[in-house]
């Protein structure tokens, strides 16, 4: 899967554990090379409208449920090595 989607990720710190939404973009192996450090807002221009926001919104829901939670700490060893 080369491309990129909405992911959910979990982090823990210290005692409190996080779920945030992040842009995941993988390479020509399906594998993750990165992802959106901040967990993503959203937002349109006025090209775009209210609808456009929706649909965002939408995707990410759709992606959201689709694709299993990603650990941020597993993330951050493989990108360490």
């Amino acid at each position: 899967m080369q491309g990129w989607n909405y992911r959910i990720i979990k982090r823990k710190y210290k005692s409190t554990v996080t779920y945030t939404l992040h842009e995941v973009y993988y390479g020509e192996d399906s594998e993750v090379e990165y992802f959106t450090t901040n967990p993503i807002s959203f937002c349109s221009d006025e090209d775009e409208g209210p609808e456009g926001l929706v649909q965002s919104l939408e995707m990410a829901i759709k992606d959201a449920k689709k694709y299993p939670v990603l650990i941020y700490e597993e993330l951050m060893e493989k990108f360490e090595n």
